[in-house]
């Protein structure tokens, strides 16, 4: 978050919050912005550790095993991919005839750029 604003700085930004009173202009302003800055970060820190030890602990109670694998039709994905690289089908056929079904839209996001890049990738050439 620092960064961000010293970036917004750097271009003659300033941030003023009129509710938490933080003007990023002012020593005390900067001061508190800081401040903020440093406790949402350890409260971000202390709630990813108590995560990673909740999963530990269920591990080891045998209750979490993980996200189950996705069955892929790799077959399937490969024509769809070289539709879409072709251009005879666009990004949002391929999401629906595909990967749509496979995974939650967020992991979806931007994933047309991500199958470019992937195209590049030997590993994947045998599947095309």
């Amino acid at each position: 978050m620092l960064s961000i604003i010293d970036t917004l700085t750097e271009k003659g930004v300033t941030l003023i919050s009129h509710k938490e009173n933080i003007d990023t202009d002012t020593p005390a302003g900067k001061f508190m912005l800081t401040v903020f800055a440093a406790l949402s970060q350890l409260e971000r820190e202390q709630l990813k550790q108590r995560q990673r030890e909740s999963i530990e602990i269920a591990k080891a109670q045998g209750k979490y095993t993980g996200r189950k694998p996705i069955e892929i039709d790799w077959t399937r994905f490969g024509q769809l991919y070289g539709e879409w690289k072709s251009k005879s089908i666009t990004g949002v056929t391929l999401c629906g005839e595909w990967v749509c079904r496979l995974t939650p839209f967020t992991a979806v996001s931007g994933s047309m750029n991500q199958l470019t890049a992937l195209s590049s990738l030997p590993l994947l050439d045998h599947y095309f």
